[in-house]
């Protein structure tokens, strides 16, 4: 069987993207959920400061952001263009599967 080899093109936009499929629809508020998508190379520094303040108006802070739940999925969220709220209620085997990649992209940028 032979594989298909994607174009250096397609290649290029795949760099720094993570797509979780989540092991079931998932619905919040309203909108319905199959999968995400991760574009963690599109985050700037200013995101990393947008989290870092948003946690502190919530009364929270992370000594360690790599190591920090809310931290990771307010930056998550933030990469895939969706209110935080939204991977905070995910079931737990998707929100952690996430926060993992997560933790993988800050600690050696890669998945």
């Amino acid at each position: 069987m032979s594989e298909t080899k994607k174009a250096p093109e397609e290649i290029k936009e795949d760099i720094g993207v993570y797509v979780h499929e989540l092991e079931q629809e998932f619905e919040w508020e309203g909108q319905k959920y199959r999968e995400l998508r991760f574009e963690f190379s599109q985050l700037k520094g200013s995101d990393l400061e947008a989290v870092e303040t948003e946690m502190s108006i919530d009364g929270l802070f992370a000594l360690a952001p790599e190591y920090s739940v809310a931290y990771q999925l307010k930056l998550a969220a933030r990469a895939a263009h969706v209110h935080c709220s939204v991977l905070e209620n995910l079931p737990i085997r998707d929100a952690n599967a996430i926060r993992a990649k997560t933790k993988a992209f800050l600690t050696k940028g890669e998945f």
